[in-house]
């Protein structure tokens, strides 16, 4: 396209992609040699800064440099640049075109933290930001006009596996980690990003990469994967302990607990040696009850607890809840009542059930010196509510706050009047959740408590077939 540069006015210029003069008129000449010196031609071609804020400019923008308002135009199809300059105000007052759109870019690049890398189409790097230097320790001047694949074959670990350029120009860009070498010669991974950039009429105009030191990040990933692999022996060991308590603590401990109660029965006309088998029954039950509820929270934690849903009689589970509590309340003296509807029918897991009323049921036999423990089942609309209420010594408000909580207990310490480890009601709650049951309590010190287990009718949504 032919341009009268001598036709403008003001002071006018045609540049082309590299930065040489083809044509300016003396209004240029006057301003440029005022500010730059004689060597006019010599000074814009070298100033890499110059090219890159040819390439940068949007077309018709106003931009502030050395001194200078121009105003940059792209000739199109000639790849040129038509330059329209003016002085600008002193330094300490600036043109307010000084913050420009290409300006206000070349301010929010240079300091950004990612490293920025952009190349014209000929692959020429035209500019880096200081993220640049500071991540490769090189300066403008010795990255600036050379070509990219010079540079990133001797920086870019994996140049010959990875091939950024293709994947930018024809896969609309390349994202991915790769292991770069600084100038000293360190290598390090980065998380690189590289797109184009296109000019009004939509055709490439340069390629931009971003690029972001890893390293840390990495050696938290690693870090996080060792503490994984430690995690996931530690469950392993874990499970395994579990399940060889489970066969060598458990099943000596059902022998003992049979043969003393065997011994119990032989020995009632021996009324010493008696005391001494049922000491011993009753620690064996005792030592069983806390194995039997560490490996309940075990499977719990562990996430291996099976929940089958079926149509079950109520009163039978609380029958049998009730039968394996018995032999408790006869020996201490205490009343075990069942009162309700029997013909209740539920959807819920038998098993699970059954644990949550033995372990409440236990527990306020265990806590209850006079008087007894009183179970009542009522039909409602949605739901079926048991109630099991005792006349024993009563929960504090303080405490009932935190009942649920795994090894809590009201009395503390080897002088406390009633035994356990504080596991039963965490597993209750547990099993509560699992099966859709809310768990309520009432209770005021010394005058008894009330648990209320609600079940709905119906299996939970996750669980209907």
């Amino acid at each position: 396209m032919k341009i009268d540069i001598e036709s403008f006015n003001t002071a006018v210029a045609l540049i082309d992609k590299n930065g040489n003069l083809k044509a300016y008129n003396n209004a240029f000449v006057s301003i440029m040699c005022e500010n730059h010196g004689s060597d006019l031609s010599k000074k814009i071609q070298i100033d890499k800064n110059f090219i890159a804020l040819l390439h940068n400019a949007v077309n018709g923008a106003v931009t502030y440099w050395n001194g200078m308002t121009l105003n940059i135009t792209k000739i199109p199809h000639d790849e040129d640049f038509l330059i329209i300059c003016s002085k600008s105000k002193s330094e300490n007052e600036p043109d307010n075109d000084y913050f420009s759109i290409s300006r206000i870019f070349e301010a929010t690049v240079s300091g950004v933290y990612d490293s920025i890398i952009i190349t014209d189409l000929d692959d020429t790097i035209i500019y880096i930001n200081k993220s640049f230097t500071r991540l490769y320790g090189y300066t403008p001047d010795e990255v600036e006009g050379r070509k990219g694949i010079d540079f990133w074959s001797e920086h870019n670990v994996q140049f010959n596996e990875i091939d950024i350029r293709h994947a930018t120009f024809n896969e609309g860009g390349f994202h991915g980690e790769v292991l770069n070498r600084r100038k000293d010669g360190t290598v390090f991974p980065v998380l690189l990003s590289t797109t184009l950039v296109y000019d009004d009429d939509g055709n490439p105009h340069a390629a931009i990469g971003l690029a972001r030191d890893i390293s840390e990040e990495k050696k938290i990933r690693e870090q996080l994967e060792v503490q994984r692999i430690k995690s996931e022996e530690a469950s392993r060991l874990k499970s395994n302990l579990m399940a060889n308590m489970s066969h060598e603590v458990r099943t000596p401990l059902t022998g003992i607990i049979g043969f003393a109660s065997f011994l119990v029965d032989q020995l009632q006309d021996n009324p010493d040696l008696l005391f001494y088998v049922e000491n011993i029954k009753s620690s064996g039950e005792r030592l069983l009850e806390t194995m039997n509820n560490i490996l309940m929270v075990s499977e719990i934690e562990s996430n291996r607890t099976k929940v089958r849903f079926r149509e079950t009689r109520l009163f039978n589970v609380l029958h049998k809840s009730m039968s394996n509590n018995r032999h408790l309340a006869l020996k201490t003296g205490l009343q075990l009542e069942l009162s309700g509807d029997e013909n209740i029918v539920v959807n819920t897991d038998e098993l699970l059930l059954y644990q949550i009323l033995n372990i409440i049921i236990n527990n306020a036999l265990k806590f209850t010196e006079e008087g007894g423990v009183h179970l009542i089942a009522s039909d409602h609309d949605n739901h079926v509510e048991i109630k099991i209420k005792d006349t024993g010594v009563g929960i504090s408000e303080d405490f009932l706050k935190k009942m649920y909580t795994a090894f809590e207990q009201e009395s503390a310490g080897i002088r406390r009047k009633f035994q356990g480890v504080g596991l039963g009601l965490h597993i209750c709650k547990k099993y509560a959740d699992l099966i859709g049951c809310q768990l309520e309590v009432e209770s005021e010190k010394f005058k008894g408590t009330t648990f209320s287990v609600k079940l709905p009718k119906k299996a939970p949504e996750i669980f209907a077939s």
